[in-house]
């Protein structure tokens, strides 16, 4: 890689990280007021409420990351949700084992709170090098 390809690829990733942070900040927050909600109101044990909010989240994410942050992607849509979704369930995996060794200690809003900021750097550079990738079109 060039010097000029290395400017222009760390360009675009800086271009992408803002649009990744502000969806991501969108989807975060419906997971978290789900999450909370589904516990506190419904009585929905932490796990089920927490694996919930987040499916719900990983959709919203897509669509928007389809979209707008990473638009010029365009593989099919089935491989595409496909790539997304393997991502965002191992971030899934670690969000529910970091939610469930925490909230014991911290409760369980402080523990998803931190498990969602761990995941953040997961999701964006698979996704970056890998479901939206430049190169894959």
């Amino acid at each position: 890689m060039s010097a000029g390809d290395a400017d222009w690829a760390a360009q675009r990733l800086a271009q992408r990280l803002p649009r990744f942070l502000a969806v991501g900040a969108v989807g975060t927050l419906i997971d978290f007021v789900l999450f909370v909600s589904l516990q506190t109101w419904v009585g929905v044990p932490t796990l089920a409420a927490n694996t919930f909010s987040y499916s719900v989240g990983i959709v919203n994410n897509f669509v928007w990351h389809r979209r707008w942050t990473w638009a010029h992607a365009r593989k099919t849509l089935g491989a595409q949700f496909a790539q997304f979704v393997v991502i965002s369930l191992s971030a899934l995996a670690l969000n529910n084992v970091l939610v469930l060794w925490l909230a014991p200690v911290s409760g369980a809003a402080v523990a998803k709170i931190l498990a969602t900021g761990i995941g953040v750097g997961w999701n964006f550079f698979a996704n970056h090098f890998w479901t939206f990738r430049a190169d894959a079109v």
